[in-house]
C-alpha cells in the first residue's frame, strides 16, 4: 500500500497543493510558485490529511486488536473521485488567482 499512499497523497501534496515548489529528493526549491499558495483553504488540508491517514494504516504494522481491513475497490474508487474533484477545484482556484 505504500505506493497507493504515495499516489494518493504524496503526489497530490507535491505536485498539486505545493505547485511543484518542493519535492522529495530534489535539492532546490522553486520559489517562483510560492505566491500560488494564497489559494489554500482548510478543506484542502482536511481532504489530503484524511486520505494520507486512511492509506497510512495499511503500511504500518498493526496490533492484533486493531485488525485494519483493506479498502474495497468501491472505497478506492470513491477516494480517487474525491481526489480528482479536489484537484480540479484547486487548479481552478490557482488559474483564477494567476489571472488576477
Amino acid at each position: 500500500m505504500s505506493r497507493t499512499r504515495t499516489l494518493f497523497a504524496g503526489n497530490a501534496v507535491e505536485e498539486v497543493l505545493l505547485r511543484d515548489i518542493v519535492q522529495r529528493y530534489r535539492r532546490n526549491i522553486r520559489a517562483t510558485n510560492i505566491r500560488q499558495l494564497n489559494v489554500l483553504k482548510p478543506q484542502d488540508w482536511q481532504i489530503l490529511e484524511g486520505l494520507w491517514d486512511k492509506y497510512s494504516k495499511y503500511e504500518h504494522d498493526q496490533t492484533k486488536e486493531s485488525k485494519v481491513s483493506l479498502p474495497t475497490p468501491a472505497n478506492i474508487e470513491e477516494d480517487i473521485k474525491l481526489l480528482n474533484e479536489w484537484q480540479g477545484d484547486f487548479n481552478r482556484r490557482v488559474e483564477e488567482f494567476n489571472k488576477s
